[in-house]
């Protein structure tokens, strides 16, 4: 059974997810036709199997374009259901997460920094890239989506758990966002075996990065070279 501490983060992510994918701003960079079933979407809160203590924020850019028949499958899902936030995670909690080759070696990762409590999932922004940009979102549609969402999201998450954020432009956004709240900032799971050459590295000790001075930020390929952090 939750703690009263647990519910209460589920309830106030809930009512955060429910106002995320009924969206209706257009923001320039990005698709978004919840009639379509293009939902602004990513909120998650992972319980399920986690223990309730020392949670993790794990932070990415925006969701990813899902590939042609998944795409088909996700979006036909949303229609036929109603494109809720409820559907979202139950879509999440089944199809995506059991083999998603984002969410499945952060998840390792995230216990080897004995991070097996809760994870927040989230996103700089909330709506996947349309169809003719290839990079980020453009600043504005970051600013917006992180001003209205994810910073009500880090109010509500625990003081005391770290930030995991995806990609070196996620993490220098994170750690000028969030300076009193310790960041940790590892490449993306895609970046042709850079994550596995910094997950090679890492180690029980990162345990102590719990009990460390809060509000450090730390590019984990910067801390194993000794580069300056």
């Amino acid at each position: 059974m939750l703690s009263t501490d647990s519910l209460h983060l589920e309830a106030q992510i809930r009512q955060i997810g429910s106002e995320i994918v009924s969206c209706q701003r257009d923001c320039d960079g990005i698709s978004r036709n919840q009639a379509k079933g293009i939902l602004p979407r990513c909120l998650v809160l992972e319980i399920e199997g986690r223990d309730e203590h020392k949670g993790l924020v794990i932070v990415g850019i925006n969701p990813a374009r899902p590939k042609s028949g998944a795409k088909s499958r996700e979006r036909k899902f949303y229609r036929e259901h109603g494109g809720t936030y409820e559907q979202v995670v139950e879509y999440w909690r089944t199809r995506i997460k059991p083999k998603h080759r984002y969410y499945s070696p952060l998840r390792k990762f995230a216990d080897l920094l004995c991070a097996d409590g809760q994870i927040l999932w989230t996103e700089l922004v909330k709506c996947e890239n349309a169809p003719k940009n290839k990079g980020e979102p453009p600043i504005q549609t970051l600013r917006t989506c992180i001003q209205t969402y994810l910073q009500e999201e880090l109010k509500v998450a625990p003081d005391d758990w770290l930030l995991l954020a995806i990609g070196r432009n996620t993490f220098e956004r994170m750690a000028l966002l969030c300076p009193h709240r310790t960041v940790i900032g590892i490449p993306h799971p895609a970046s042709f075996g850079h994550f596995s050459h910094v997950c090679s590295r890492a180690t029980k000790r990162f345990k102590g990065m719990w009990d460390g001075p809060r509000g450090v930020a730390i590019w984990l390929d910067d801390y194993f070279s000794g580069r300056s952090r």
